[in-house]
């Protein structure tokens, strides 16, 4: 609000009128936020408002020769003790002068109680409009931001081994770099959905190769969460040199993952959140589920994009989706990733379904328990073996919904960071360092971040990478059932 010369006539109804609004009001004498001359910036605190709190107050840095002002941050403007402060530099310093509206007399036309009365009005206007999100029940530690650095350790190991026709050596490297991070990070953690079971490596094999279920990671102590891991999904991308492949990890609370036992595969179907629950279903026909999707989407189902896993065993699926004209997207790897891009909003992929492995499947559940979007899946056995170890361990082997994969309270968190372009950009290597992109997201607040990270080989970091191979002393090292590390 201008005061003076061709300023608002009526500063007072204007102050009244914008905090009524919820808008942020900052006075100016001279009608400029930086001057030459006499000119100064004025942020009275009286005048600062919020959406109903006053803020901070900001102060004044002149020079003694009374040249050009700068505006910098100070204390609260309530004529105590920043001014006393500021006084006291050594003489021909700049100087901080508080300005207060109420002391110097720039104000005194501005009814105080009005503004105190715009206060109240703006509360009671915030009440009855949705302003944005409310964080204050979302408290403590994120583990997802911390999770980022895991995945991209992954992304930034196997990305050297993209094209160069090595899937053994770019998955070592994946889960190399991502051991790495994640055993530094402070947590009890336990993998349930990984690559295999530690119970069935303890006589050969290669470790290095996967992050085995029932492996403990972390430091030992701190958050007790599961871990559902995929250090490279899509190994088959990176080795041929083909696009789509990321780095995945979600965490949750001790015991609210579901544990796939000896399915190796899962049904999937993946809808948008603009979708939501009992348009399509696992247990419908093809015809009628895509029907019912190109009404909920108000398209027609010729307008449709399927995408469905290319194997042999999706021969009926891209049958009936070329008999109704859908447009349909055939991918050889990759499952969570398409999947995130399924439930993703304006997405060009307007469902997924198919069979394929249970470790993407619950993965996938939680990255949608945090960002939307719907999911159904069914445990796959294949073959009866499978089968009567599943009925053993009485898993459920119906439809199963999300709430059944992960439950509502498991303060799920989830990370992927690209390896090679696709929903996400993937790695970058310029002299020097690397490009990093990654998203994290969770559940208890549905926040999803997009970063880009700049990594430098020169500065110290878990994530950079080091030159050469598997340290020594680690080779013949295993997992630990205990404390996990390496």
């Amino acid at each position: 609000v201008i005061r003076g010369g061709g300023g608002i006539a009526d500063p007072q109804a204007k102050v009244f009128e914008l905090t009524r609004m919820g808008s942020r009001c900052l006075g100016s004498r001279a009608g400029v936020l930086a001057g030459a001359g006499q000119r100064r910036c004025v942020y009275p605190t009286n005048s600062t408002l919020s959406h109903g709190r006053l803020g901070p107050a900001l102060v004044s840095r002149r020079s003694s020769g009374g040249g050009r002002s700068v505006v910098g941050r100070g204390q609260r403007g309530d004529g105590g003790s920043s001014g006393d402060r500021g006084s006291k530099g050594l003489e021909g310093s700049p100087k901080l002068v508080p300005l207060s509206g109420v002391e110097d007399g720039r104000y005194a036309d501005v009814d105080l109680e009005s503004l105190r009365k715009a206060l109240v009005s703006s509360q009671s206007y915030d009440e009855d409009e949705d302003t944005g999100p409310d964080y204050s029940c979302v408290q403590g530690r994120n583990l997802a931001l911390e999770l980022v650095r895991v995945t991209e350790a992954a992304a930034l190991e196997a990305g050297r081994w993209f094209g160069r026709g090595s899937e053994e050596k770019a998955d070592r490297a994946a889960v190399k770099g991502m051991r790495k991070v994640l055993n530094a990070m402070e947590i009890d953690g336990v993998v349930v959905i990984g690559q295999g079971n530690l119970d069935d490596d303890e006589e050969g094999g290669d470790f290095r190769l996967a992050l085995l279920c029932g492996e403990r990671v972390g430091c030992g102590y701190g958050h007790e969460v599961d871990i559902a891991v995929k250090a490279l999904d899509g190994t088959t991308l990176v080795s041929d040199g083909h696009q789509g492949s990321i780095s995945v990890i979600s965490t949750a609370k001790r015991g609210a993952l579901l544990d796939t036992g000896p399915c190796n595969y899962m049904e999937k179907i993946v809808v948008g959140a603009d979708v939501g629950p009992g348009v399509v279903s696992l247990d419908r026909p093809m015809e009628e589920n895509l029907k019912a999707l190109a009404e909920a989407l108000a398209k027609p189902v010729t307008s449709l994009t399927v995408a469905v896993l290319d194997r042999p065993r999706h021969a009926d699926i891209v049958r009936e989706c070329r008999r109704l004209g859908c447009r349909l997207l055939l991918f050889s790897d990759g499952d969570v990733a398409v999947s995130l891009e399924a439930a993703r909003p304006e997405s060009s992929i307007d469902i997924m379904i198919g069979v394929g492995g249970s470790q993407e499947g619950v993965i996938s559940a939680c990255a949608l328990t945090c960002m939307g979007g719907y999911l159904q899946a069914r445990l796959w056995p294949s073959n009866e073996d499978e089968r009567k170890l599943a009925e053993e361990q009485q898993l459920d082997l119906g439809v199963l919904e999300i709430k059944d994969i992960v439950k509502e309270d498991g303060g799920v968190s989830f990370a992927a960071s690209g390896i090679s372009d696709g929903i996400l950009n993937g790695v970058k290597y310029w002299s020097g360092g690397a490009t990093t992109n990654s998203m994290c997201m969770r559940a208890a607040s549905g926040t999803v971040r997009i970063l880009e990270t700049h990594h430098h080989w020169s500065k110290p970091g878990l994530t950079n990478i080091a030159e050469g191979g598997f340290p020594d002393h680690a080779i013949g090292m295993r997992p630990s059932k205990d404390l996990g590390k390496m």
